[in-house]
């Protein structure tokens, strides 16, 4: 009962004190990247063969785990980011234009780079 009232009383001082803080105490630092723990269903020859992986690496389950999950987002990155380039001509009167458009495509985002060619 009193570690009850005792976190009661901290509650209630730091309740009382909150606005006494202010921007200029302390300095602002990056949030941290904080490890998530993560749970998921596997089947279990599944896990009998990542287990046996693991082991004959030296490691752990959820190192394999994780290993394979950067993998993945490695993979698909490099699947989705292209160079695309695109090629055209025109003509005004007797000049001719080339021009080649070329850019890198990931998702939903283009950047682009072109060149003009001049000739007769």
């Amino acid at each position: 009962m009193d570690k009850l009232k005792d976190e009661q009383e901290r509650r209630d001082l730091a309740f009382a004190n909150r606005g006494i803080v202010s921007d200029e105490d302390g300095e602002k630092v990056e949030p941290a990247n904080i490890s998530q723990m993560v749970s998921l269903r596997l089947d279990g020859r599944l896990v009998t063969e990542l287990r046996r992986l693991a082991e004959s690496r030296g490691t752990t389950l959820s190192d394999v785990l994780r290993d394979a999950a950067a993998e993945l987002l490695r993979s698909e990155e490099a699947r989705t980011n292209r160079w695309l380039m695109v090629s055209y001509q025109t003509r005004v009167g007797r000049v001719q234009r080339t021009s080649s458009v070329g850019y890198y495509e990931t998702g939903d985002q283009h950047l682009s780079h072109s060149d003009d060619l001049v000739g007769t």
